[in-house]
């Protein structure tokens, strides 16, 4: 016993355990505690010195093999025909008019659906026939046809519509084999076709069922002729001349044997009709299939043997190579017993995978011949596997989105054949199923018993939440390379990343200053759009972060555009400035130029790099261009003050006053102090609230006496007064004489 957690578990017996030609059974259960119950896998291999493939050789081998019609009979340790009978059920509408109505079209063995024949919108009227082999029970098939050729079924050719690449009127079932043949009635080749296939080309003990399809014209049609009917009539049917056109028909019968004919006709073109019916096997006839054996590299030999249970009987029994789909490959009867050179028949090039059929037969005294055993030899494949065991580095936990996701396993060959450059596939599903595919490099060769410690480095952007990081080695896509097994190349890794749910804040400013709704601007603002995130791992450093911003601009004529960085003739409409690490600052200037007269209103929208809004409404704000220069009477605030009172005014235009001087004198006009432009600072187009506080102290620095003292302005550009525009202060002023009140 070895209990391992998980991983590639080895053991490796010794020469002298053991011995040719023994088959040795092992199984393996997931394993927690000796408490837990387990649940075992079993599985087997045969030692033959110095071979490589693939061996039935114990009865408990066969178990799991396929059988049709044949009884794996453990307790007697036999194999034994099945005589089980199979149950048929058949539905038809005369005149279909809904897509479930064209889905109730079909029919059904042992409750299993076998045929569903008509289509939404198949207006073709056509006769349906399934033919049952009474041996098998299986329903005939088409003749898969390619161009001219006939690759499987070439016998079950018979002018029928519905061979593999000869489409119905609506291509349905165009790619497809089907187990039926559909004749269309306003064919008159196809009709005689079907005269001929149910005259001559089924055996009799065959099972027939035929039922319509599409609004069969039984009356009205100028194709079908009394030949057609008689064929029909004469295994056991009705006279469907006197049909009316469109009437629903079901008809069942074994070949040969009228009397045992069942049929089923609705009254009207709108009725829905059934027909049920048991088909016994003739219990001679079985078949086993394996499954699937391979993959080789080249094939070598087969070989196998059948044992009649009778003394001196020898039992008719046939061996086919399949594809994985069931395509025949090659037959052989089993008298050969050898076929050395496999590879003559089947090139592992086109067929890297096989499948063996036995078809056991015994018309004498129908008993199943025993499978004793078959082996094929062939070159393998190598093998490659997961091995966390040797090494395996998980992602780590906690990490916030943003941050580096690190993951390393180690992938052994653990076969004793080299494998070509190794390909990984890694994706990431998200939890809303999204799949994130991290591209990766090709890796080295893997020789035999050679590890490759393969390390993942990738982004967590766009990952936040509960993910899965899948691995896949060797992916079974046109490249390919053939390998053994491809179960334990693929591995999934639950992990959690923190989301950034934090919103971003945006700033906007005009000319460096933060405007209030409906402020004045310049007509030539510089607008400055800045959105700054705290999370300090998803940068805002490319230029597709351009997409994250959206700017609108409506007109004084309400006319609204969107602002895009560039414009149509190719040069910038807005600039921006990338962020960086660790202030992720990310900065956008928009700078319209010559605005007209009027009031326009901007709009922006921002969100980060996890699509965070910087808001949940959107930053908008109205303002006014008025081109003219102008300045409004200038108002002190606080007034009345008792430490410092400070200047506010707004200026229009586009020019900044060459000067600007403001005198506070005495109610007698005796000017107590000059406050310049330069004490005042930098003055904007716009509102203006000075930097500049003034103490209430004279030219020289003493403090003045508490009382009312007046002030006036002097602003001009190029040597010429500034036009005063009106607003709301003017009732405060005198002459353009304001007063302000001092108390300490």
């Amino acid at each position: 016993k070895i209990i391992q957690s998980g991983g590639v578990v080895t053991w490796k017996p010794s020469l002298t355990f053991l011995q040719d030609s023994v088959v040795y059974f092992w199984r393996c259960s997931p394993y927690f505690s000796d408490s837990d119950s387990l649940s075992w896998r079993e599985h087997s291999f045969q030692y033959i010195k110095g071979k490589n493939g693939w061996a039935q050789d114990s009865y408990y081998q066969f178990k799991n093999d396929n059988y049709e019609k044949i009884i794996y009979n453990r307790p007697n340790r036999s194999f034994d025909f099945d005589t089980a009978s199979k149950s048929l059920q058949v539905f038809n509408w005369g005149n279909p008019q809904s897509t479930s109505q064209y889905k109730d079209i079909r029919y059904l063995f042992n409750g299993i659906e076998a045929g569903q024949n008509i289509c939404n919108g198949y207006n073709t009227p056509v006769i349906f026939v399934v033919v049952v082999d009474p041996v098998t029970l299986k329903p005939w098939e088409t003749a898969d046809i390619i161009g001219s050729d006939t690759v499987n079924y070439p016998a079950f050719d018979f002018g029928n519509g519905n061979n593999l690449l000869e489409p119905h009127n609506n291509n349905c079932f165009k790619y497809q084999l089907e187990s039926n043949f559909s004749f269309m009635t306003n064919s008159i080749e196809q009709m005689d076709s079907l005269r001929e296939m149910l005259l001559n080309k089924i055996p009799d003990g065959h099972y027939v069922m035929m039922y319509s399809g599409a609004r069969v014209m039984w009356k009205s049609s100028n194709v079908l002729n009394t030949s057609h009917f008689g064929a029909i009539k004469s295994l056991g049917a009705s006279d469907l001349s006197t049909l009316n056109d469109s009437i629903p028909w079901i008809f069942f019968v074994k070949k040969g044997k009228p009397s045992t004919g069942i049929e089923e006709i609705g009254d009207t073109p709108n009725d829905f009709i059934s027909l049920n019916a048991n088909l016994e096997n003739s219990v001679r006839y079985g078949e086993v299939t394996t499954g699937i054996i391979g993959p080789a590299f080249e094939w070598g030999s087969l070989h196998w043997r059948f044992d009649a249970k009778e003394v001196g009987e020898k039992d008719s029994v046939e061996i086919e190579i399949l594809t994985p789909t069931s395509k025949l490959i090659a037959s052989f009867f089993a008298s050969i017993n050898d076929i050395i050179n496999l590879a003559s028949y089947v090139d592992a090039k086109q067929n890297p995978y096989i499948k063996l059929k036995g078809k056991i037969t015994d018309n004498i005294n129908y008993s199943c011949a025993f499978l004793n055993r078959w082996h094929i030899l062939y070159d393998h494949a190598p093998e490659a596997a997961l091995n966390p065991v040797i090494s395996f580095l998980p992602v780590k936990q906690g990490l916030q989105e943003g941050q580096e996701i690190s993951f390393a396993v180690a992938i052994q060959n653990i076969s004793d054949k080299d494998m070509d450059s190794i390909r990984v596939a890694y994706w990431v599903e998200d939890e809303l199923n999204n799949k994130h595919t991290i591209p990766y490099a090709k890796k080295d060769s893997l020789r035999v018993n050679q590890t490759l410690m393969d390390t993942l480095t990738f982004s967590s952007f766009g990952l936040g939440g509960n993910n899965i990081l899948w691995i896949d080695v060797n992916p079974e896509d046109s490249l390919w390379q053939l390998e053994q097994y491809h179960f334990n190349n693929i591995a999934r890794v639950g992990f959690s990343i923190g989301k950034d749910k934090i919103n971003p804040i945006l700033d906007v400013t005009f000319d460096g200053v933060h405007i209030l709704d409906g402020d004045v601007v310049s007509p030539n603002p510089v607008i400055e759009i800045q959105l700054k995130d705290e999370n300090k791992y998803l940068i805002m450093n490319s230029d597709a972060d351009t997409a994250n911003f959206k700017v609108f601009l409506t007109k004084p004529n309400g006319t609204t555009n969107q602002i895009f960085f560039m414009g149509n003739g190719g040069s910038p409409n807005m600039t921006y400035t990338l962020a960086s690490a660790p202030e992720n600052r990310f900065k956008v200037q928009y700078q319209p130029q010559s605005l007209e007269d009027g009031v326009y209103r901007l709009s922006v929208q921002a969100r980060d790099k996890s699509n965070n809004d910087a808001g949940k409404i959107d930053y908008s704000i109205s303002f006014e261009v008025v081109s003219k220069s102008t300045i409004t009477h200038v108002i002190n605030y606080p007034n009345p003050f008792s430490t410092k009172t400070r200047f506010a005014f707004t200026l229009t235009g586009s020019a900044h006053p060459d000067v600007f001087t403001i005198q506070i004198m005495t109610i007698t006009g005796k000017i107590l102090r000059e406050i310049t432009k330069d004490e005042l600072g930098t003055l904007s187009i716009g509102r203006n609230l000075t930097d500049f506080a003034w103490d209430g102290t004279d030219e020289y620095g003493d403090p003045l006496a508490n009382g009312v003292y007046l002030y006036r302005v002097i602003a001009k550009i190029n040597g010429q007064s500034i036009e005063q525009r009106q607003s709301g202060a003017d009732v405060y002023f005198t002459k353009d004489f304001g007063k302000m009140y001092l108390m300490r």
